[in-house]
């Protein structure tokens, strides 16, 4: 008896702390996974209008849009070979083409 009443301010305990561990193992996934998204999202967040042909595309490897839906306006910027290949293998490498191929 003595032994559970010794062991009974760890399980107190315990259940008190577990919300507190559990949201930082959720602030940790959460940093972790907007790290692992920083590049793709500042690709997409690129001025010029540059953004548009970036989302345009995405949306396009999804199925979302024909390769005739791809039209942007001016002045808007369109993306050299090199930008495109890194959205690419960006999105690749998130998993997230949904296996479409490019």
């Amino acid at each position: 008896m003595v032994r559970s009443q010794s062991s009974l301010h760890l399980f107190v305990w315990g259940a008190l702390s577990w919300p507190l561990r559990r949201a930082d193992n959720e602030a940790v996934a959460a940093t972790r996974l907007l790290g692992e998204h920083a590049m793709l999202l500042k690709l997409l967040a690129q001025g010029m209008g540059m953004n548009f042909y970036f989302a345009k595309e995405v949306l396009r490897l999804w199925g979302v849009f024909s390769q005739t839906n791809l039209r942007v306006r001016r002045p808007a910027t369109a993306p050299d070979p090199l930008a495109l290949r890194e959205l690419y293998e960006r999105l690749e490498r998130l998993g997230l083409t949904h296996g479409v191929a490019t």
